[in-house]
């Protein structure tokens, strides 16, 4: 599968596994290739995002409903909110990909910078023409690009389509009364088939499915479904096979043509000893080269590059030993060079999008989305945002930044959202297990430098997890409470100050009565809040109340202890020494009744 969730966001593209990432709200499809649909079903029901070509053919192919297919059209921007009624929008700028018909690449803006997911692409100088992305790219403001790594090698080196196209009309050339089939996929090389059909002034064979998709599209009239009006045909990928082209020229003299990439850089690779018989493979592709990439990385200078396709196939044709290793093609260090610097900041998750990450599953919400206009290309944000901060060089994919990622008490601003790196703050992280979840990192009390403000820690008593953690202002530290002992509204608030008065006023009560010399202390000294926990047995008790108890019960046992030695003067101690440790005693005694106001 070619997707994945945007680190920080509720983004997702090309993912259909809600119940793998179900922080997701938002779901995006580039183009209808199928290793980009991987789980998607006429059963969806969540937003999904996409072009208007590919929304016409994905509801031909699912059957989906209107109100779950969004058409955003290509060369706009548009406003799109996170949630029905919330505030919080994102912008996205939909860009041609140049790969298929519909597939485009999509801009996002926000809270977490300028991000552009290429989806699969072949790159055209051109693409720089859109307004949106021609300002952030002069403004070096693309902190992340998540790349289309298809053919990310040095040995992968091929001719532009146009040039490759020449190859396939050469070879058609030199056989002008055999039968042609050409290898296509289910989606793609439509501009291909037209210039051959015009070129010859023939109509090319396709399937019946097929052809119900080109008429979709509003290809030219120069398709046929019936075999004696062509003989160029069109052949499923799949079935071009040594063994097919021997059939069909038992029957007919037959040329076979692969327009395909897939094994550029392969000395004596699949069909190289083919072309005598009459199987040609011509690197005809919708992908961009080694080259077109290092001039598009070069072109863009990201603050930090992802690939799209982390894992290659090493079946087939690719368990052969003399095949080239496509695992180098995940390795983003090669553009190293043409990164932007600094790298881009740890993001900032506002606090009503935590909340929305937080909830168990999406909802269906009919929002649709606006068209705005940007100036400047950058997308409008808050100047102060409050919320989590967002290390996306925690993330588990591979990925590249021009120098070691750092944690710096970022500042939003307007454009990338980078910091002011001249500033010499730091914030201290713990990347304890409870507080990874989405990937974001929570800051502890020890802050270097200068006090921590309060838009870059969590502060939403409501916000719950399973482990929660609050933030309070004036000591600028973190502890950890139990959701139980949450006030969810004024009337449990009430009730909780009341048992907390009643506990505080029986724990003076019981200090009072160990302090007096003279009064008689019971054997057992017995804790209120311990002995109701106990009879309940069903919340969990407090680590620290517990051990506040056992001192408050052992200071109590040693002042009886020492209270009768000094009336009984059964030791060798002076009455002095009695009185210095009675007075520590009962001091000790003080400081635990006061640590109701930690806990």
């Amino acid at each position: 599968m070619a997707g994945c969730v945007i680190d920080a966001t509720p983004i997702a593209v090309d993912f259909w596994k809600p119940t793998k990432a179900p922080q997701v709200r938002l779901f995006f499809l580039t183009h209808l290739h199928s290793d980009h649909i991987e789980g998607l079903t006429s059963s969806w029901r969540l937003p999904l995002y996409t072009s208007p070509i590919t929304a016409l053919l994905l509801k031909n192919k699912f059957k989906l409903p209107d109100s779950v297919v969004h058409e955003l059209e290509v060369g706009h921007s548009f406003l799109i909110p996170l949630d029905e009624g919330s505030n919080n929008t994102i912008t996205v700028t939909v860009i041609d990909a140049n790969h298929v018909p519909g597939a485009v690449m999509f801009l996002f803006q926000g809270y977490f910078g300028n991000i552009l997911y290429c989806g699969d692409m072949r790159w055209d100088p051109e693409m720089l023409e859109d307004p949106v992305l021609r300002d952030v790219v002069q403004q070096r403001a693309l902190d992340v690009l998540y790349l289309d790594n298809t053919y990310s090698a040095p040995y992968c080196q091929f001719p532009s389509r146009e040039e490759a196209k020449q190859q396939i009309f050469k070879i058609i050339d030199m056989y002008p009364d055999h039968e042609i089939k050409i290898g296509i996929n289910t989606l793609g090389r439509e501009k291909l088939l037209e210039d051959i059909a015009k070129r010859y002034g023939e109509r090319i064979l396709v399937s019946q499915e097929k052809y119900v998709q080109l008429q979709l599209l509003g290809c030219f009239d120069v398709f046929t479904t019936d075999p004696q009006q062509s003989r160029i045909h069109t052949v499923p990928m799949r079935q071009m096979q040594v063994s097919s082209h021997k059939k069909w020229n038992e029957k007919y003299q037959t040329i076979s043509i692969i327009p395909s990439a897939l094994y550029s850089g392969w000395k004596n690779g699949p069909y190289s000893s083919q072309a005598s018989t009459g199987m040609h493979v011509v690197p005809y592709s919708d992908h961009s080269s080694y080259s077109e990439l290092m001039e598009m990385v070069s072109q863009l200078a990201p603050h930090q590059i992802f690939p799209i396709v982390k894992y290659f196939s090493k079946s087939g044709w690719w368990a052969d030993q003399s095949a080239p290793d496509q695992n180098i093609k995940a390795d983003m260090t090669v553009y190293r060079h043409l990164l932007s610097t600094p790298p881009p900041d740890p993001v900032i998750i506002p606090e009503d999008v935590i909340k929305l990450m937080d909830r168990k599953a999406p909802r269906l919400f009919q929002a649709r989305p606006r068209r705005c206009v940007l100036r400047h290309g950058l997308s409008p944000r808050r100047s102060k945002v409050r919320g989590v901060v967002f290390s996306s060089g925690s993330c588990s994919s591979p990925s590249l930044s021009r120098t070691p990622s750092v944690t710096p008490t970022s500042f939003t601003t307007l454009g990338s959202g980078r910091s002011d790196f001249h500033s010499p703050r730091r914030a201290d992280f713990r990347d304890s297990p409870s507080s990874m979840k989405y990937g974001v990192r929570y800051p502890s009390h020890s802050v270097i430098g200068n006090e921590l403000h309060s838009e870059h820690v969590l502060n939403e008593s409501n916000l719950k997890r399973s482990t929660p953690m609050h933030f309070t202002d004036s000591h600028k530290s973190a502890r950890m409470v139990n959701e139980e002992d949450q006030p969810t509204n004024s009337r449990n608030f009430a009730s909780k100050r009341k048992n907390y008065r009643s506990k505080q006023q029986s724990r003076e009560h019981t200090a009072s009565s160990a302090r007096s010399l003279s009064i008689e202390l019971p054997e057992k000294v017995p804790s209120n809040e311990v002995e109701i926990d106990l009879k309940r047995k069903k919340k969990p008790q407090n680590v620290l109340t517990m051990r506040r108890d056992a001192l408050l019960r052992e200071t109590i046992d040693f002042i009886k202890i020492k209270n009768e030695e000094m009336n009984s003067l059964r030791t060798c101690s002076s009455g002095e020494e009695l009185r210095c440790m009675l007075k520590n005693a009962n001091l000790i005694l003080d400081s635990l009744s006061c640590l109701d106001f930690v806990l």
